[in-house]
């Protein structure tokens, strides 16, 4: 939504104020939906796989530190 307005893609600009409140109730809303989303999936556990994996990626980087720093 905010990119057509800011392209303008449609020819269409928010020139009046229910307009742009109409435009933050559809950008909060889907938000929340999008948010549910999100945690629905990490309670199934669908982001693991790559959770893990930024996990040992993290912690290899502190142990390089570590015996850098020593």
């Amino acid at each position: 939504m905010e990119f057509v307005k800011w392209f303008r893609i449609f020819k269409r600009k928010q020139t009046s104020v229910e307009g742009v409140l109409i435009s933050l109730l559809v950008s909060t809303i889907s938000g929340i939906l999008i948010t549910l989303l999100g945690v629905s999936m990490i309670k199934k556990g669908i982001f693991d796989i790559y959770i893990e994996k930024l996990g040992k990626q993290i912690d290899l980087q502190i142990i390089i530190r570590k015996r850098n720093n020593e």
